[in-house]
Protein backbone atom coordinates (compact mmCIF):
# COMPACT_ATOMS: atom_id res chain seq x y z
CA UNK A 1 0.00 0.00 0.00
CA UNK A 2 1.44 3.21 -1.01
CA UNK A 3 0.92 6.53 1.30
CA UNK A 4 0.17 9.49 -1.10
CA UNK A 5 0.06 11.98 1.46
CA UNK A 6 0.00 11.80 5.43
CA UNK A 7 -0.28 15.71 7.04
CA UNK A 8 -0.78 17.20 10.15
CA UNK A 9 -4.72 18.95 10.32
CA UNK A 10 -5.73 21.92 12.85
CA UNK A 11 -7.61 24.83 11.65
CA UNK A 12 -3.96 27.17 10.79
CA UNK A 13 -3.29 24.76 8.63
CA UNK A 14 -4.13 24.84 4.75
CA UNK A 15 -4.28 20.95 3.60
CA UNK A 16 -2.33 21.33 0.04
CA UNK A 17 -0.66 18.66 -2.38
CA UNK A 18 2.08 19.24 -5.12
CA UNK A 19 0.48 18.87 -8.73
CA UNK A 20 1.54 19.50 -11.83
CA UNK A 21 -0.17 21.13 -14.85
CA UNK A 22 0.82 20.46 -18.25
CA UNK A 23 0.36 22.29 -21.27
CA UNK A 24 -3.02 22.44 -23.84
CA UNK A 25 -0.84 21.13 -27.09
CA UNK A 26 1.48 18.94 -25.26
CA UNK A 27 4.59 18.46 -28.00
CA UNK A 28 4.71 14.80 -29.39
CA UNK A 29 7.15 13.21 -27.25
CA UNK A 30 6.99 11.09 -23.13
CA UNK A 31 5.11 12.69 -20.72
CA UNK A 32 8.13 12.75 -18.95
CA UNK A 33 9.94 15.27 -20.72
CA UNK A 34 7.18 17.57 -21.33
CA UNK A 35 7.32 20.84 -19.48
CA UNK A 36 4.87 21.51 -16.96
CA UNK A 37 4.30 23.84 -13.98
CA UNK A 38 4.12 23.08 -10.01
CA UNK A 39 1.03 23.77 -8.43
CA UNK A 40 -0.68 24.16 -4.84
CA UNK A 41 -3.93 22.86 -4.68
CA UNK A 42 -6.01 22.70 -1.55
CA UNK A 43 -7.68 19.21 -0.66
CA UNK A 44 -11.25 19.91 -1.05
CA UNK A 45 -13.38 16.70 0.56
CA UNK A 46 -16.47 19.17 -0.18
CA UNK A 47 -15.79 20.12 -3.44
CA UNK A 48 -17.12 17.98 -6.16
CA UNK A 49 -14.92 19.04 -9.27
CA UNK A 50 -11.00 19.66 -9.14
CA UNK A 51 -10.88 24.09 -9.99
CA UNK A 52 -7.93 25.25 -11.24
CA UNK A 53 -7.27 29.44 -11.37
CA UNK A 54 -7.48 31.52 -14.85
CA UNK A 55 -3.99 32.59 -13.77
CA UNK A 56 -2.36 29.26 -14.46
CA UNK A 57 -4.52 27.57 -16.59
CA UNK A 58 -3.79 31.06 -18.96
CA UNK A 59 0.19 29.94 -18.21
CA UNK A 60 0.24 26.86 -19.51
CA UNK A 61 -2.08 27.49 -22.92
CA UNK A 62 -5.68 27.26 -21.74
CA UNK A 63 -8.06 29.70 -22.74
CA UNK A 64 -10.92 28.01 -24.41
CA UNK A 65 -13.19 28.31 -21.66
CA UNK A 66 -17.07 27.09 -21.71
CA UNK A 67 -19.38 29.58 -19.94
CA UNK A 68 -21.55 27.86 -18.01
CA UNK A 69 -20.81 24.73 -18.86
CA UNK A 70 -21.18 24.06 -15.15
CA UNK A 71 -24.57 24.93 -13.29
CA UNK A 72 -24.77 24.04 -9.47
CA UNK A 73 -26.43 25.08 -6.59
CA UNK A 74 -24.48 26.58 -4.11
CA UNK A 75 -25.04 27.54 -0.23
CA UNK A 76 -25.66 31.17 -1.72
CA UNK A 77 -28.37 29.74 -4.82
CA UNK A 78 -27.49 28.64 -7.86
CA UNK A 79 -24.20 29.30 -9.57
CA UNK A 80 -22.69 28.52 -12.93
CA UNK A 81 -18.87 27.75 -13.84
CA UNK A 82 -16.40 28.12 -16.41
CA UNK A 83 -14.94 24.58 -17.48
CA UNK A 84 -12.51 23.62 -19.57
CA UNK A 85 -10.45 20.26 -20.44
CA UNK A 86 -7.13 20.14 -19.22
CA UNK A 87 -4.36 17.90 -20.61
CA UNK A 88 -2.73 16.26 -17.52
CA UNK A 89 -3.02 16.74 -13.94
CA UNK A 90 -0.68 14.67 -11.91
CA UNK A 91 -0.43 14.39 -8.30
CA UNK A 92 3.16 13.65 -6.62
CA UNK A 93 4.94 13.20 -10.24
CA UNK A 94 3.09 9.74 -9.71
CA UNK A 95 -0.63 9.96 -10.47
CA UNK A 96 -1.54 11.26 -13.42
CA UNK A 97 -5.51 12.47 -14.76
CA UNK A 98 -5.59 12.92 -18.00
CA UNK A 99 -8.44 14.76 -20.21
CA UNK A 100 -9.56 16.10 -16.86
CA UNK A 101 -13.00 18.83 -16.86
CA UNK A 102 -11.98 21.31 -14.32
CA UNK A 103 -13.48 24.34 -13.31
CA UNK A 104 -12.02 27.88 -13.62
CA UNK A 105 -11.44 30.51 -10.81
CA UNK A 106 -10.74 33.92 -10.59
CA UNK A 107 -8.81 34.12 -6.96
CA UNK A 108 -6.31 36.58 -7.19
CA UNK A 109 -3.22 37.12 -4.42
CA UNK A 110 -3.20 33.94 -3.25
CA UNK A 111 -0.68 30.82 -2.87
CA UNK A 112 -3.15 28.63 -3.29
CA UNK A 113 -3.87 27.48 -7.48
CA UNK A 114 -6.92 25.65 -6.92
CA UNK A 115 -8.26 22.56 -5.05
CA UNK A 116 -8.66 19.32 -5.66
CA UNK A 117 -12.09 18.04 -5.47
CA UNK A 118 -13.87 14.63 -5.15
CA UNK A 119 -13.82 13.60 -9.11
CA UNK A 120 -9.71 12.67 -7.78
CA UNK A 121 -10.26 11.96 -4.15
CA UNK A 122 -12.85 9.61 -4.99
CA UNK A 123 -10.35 7.46 -6.88
CA UNK A 124 -8.34 6.89 -3.56
CA UNK A 125 -8.46 5.98 0.55
CA UNK A 126 -9.29 8.81 2.35
CA UNK A 127 -8.74 8.59 6.39
CA UNK A 128 -8.95 11.70 8.78
CA UNK A 129 -9.60 11.84 12.20
CA UNK A 130 -8.81 15.37 14.41
CA UNK A 131 -5.29 14.99 14.06
CA UNK A 132 -4.64 13.41 10.32
CA UNK A 133 -5.67 13.34 6.93
CA UNK A 134 -3.80 10.36 4.93
CA UNK A 135 -4.93 9.67 1.80
CA UNK A 136 -3.39 6.42 0.78
CA UNK A 137 -3.20 4.46 -3.10
CA UNK A 138 -5.04 1.11 -2.14
CA UNK A 139 -7.91 0.30 0.42
CA UNK A 140 -7.31 0.46 3.45
CA UNK A 141 -5.69 -2.59 5.61
CA UNK A 142 -8.05 -3.86 8.59
CA UNK A 143 -6.66 -5.89 11.33
CA UNK A 144 -8.36 -9.38 10.88
CA UNK A 145 -8.22 -9.69 15.17
CA UNK A 146 -9.87 -5.98 15.00
CA UNK A 147 -12.69 -7.07 12.29
CA UNK A 148 -13.03 -10.61 14.48
CA UNK A 149 -13.94 -8.74 17.22
CA UNK A 150 -16.17 -6.48 16.01
CA UNK A 151 -17.82 -9.36 14.16
CA UNK A 152 -18.18 -10.86 17.57
CA UNK A 153 -19.89 -7.50 18.76
CA UNK A 154 -22.10 -7.49 16.73
CA UNK A 155 -23.45 -11.14 16.83
CA UNK A 156 -23.82 -10.30 20.70
CA UNK A 157 -25.46 -7.33 20.00
CA UNK A 158 -28.32 -9.02 17.68
CA UNK A 159 -28.67 -11.72 20.61
CA UNK A 160 -29.43 -9.23 22.86
CA UNK A 161 -31.78 -7.39 20.72
CA UNK A 162 -33.58 -11.01 19.83
CA UNK A 163 -33.82 -12.30 23.53
CA UNK A 164 -35.32 -8.41 24.49
CA UNK A 165 -37.69 -8.56 21.42
CA UNK A 166 -39.21 -12.01 22.68
CA UNK A 167 -39.92 -10.68 26.11
CA UNK A 168 -41.63 -7.87 24.81
CA UNK A 169 -43.93 -10.13 23.04
CA UNK A 170 -44.36 -12.83 26.16
CA UNK A 171 -45.30 -9.37 27.71
CA UNK A 172 -47.55 -8.24 25.60
CA UNK A 173 -49.19 -11.06 25.00
CA UNK A 174 -49.43 -11.16 28.73
CA UNK A 175 -50.92 -7.90 28.71
CA UNK A 176 -53.65 -8.94 26.11
CA UNK A 177 -54.70 -11.79 28.33
CA UNK A 178 -55.24 -10.19 31.36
Amino acid sequence: MKLLLSLPLSYKETTKVRCFLYPKNPPNKPWKDVEYIPLNLLIDTGASQTAITRRMLLKMGYSAFKKGATKKITATGFAEFETTNIARLSIAREYAFTNLEVEVLDWKNTALHGVVGMDILSQFYIYSDKKTLTIQTQPFQFNASEIAEKDQKIADLTKQNAVLTNRIKQLETAQKSN
